[in-house]
């Protein structure tokens, strides 16, 4: 349905986005990198 696919694709973005965030912050602050 709708709803599953919305759901799906919200899933699949958050994945792709939450490496970069991780990536950015841990340009903006180095130690972060370490951890």
């Amino acid at each position: 349905s709708h709803r599953v696919i919305n759901l799906f694709l919200r899933c699949y973005f958050l994945d792709l986005v939450r490496p970069l965030g991780s990536v950015v912050i841990a340009h903006r602050n180095p130690r972060e990198l370490i951890k």
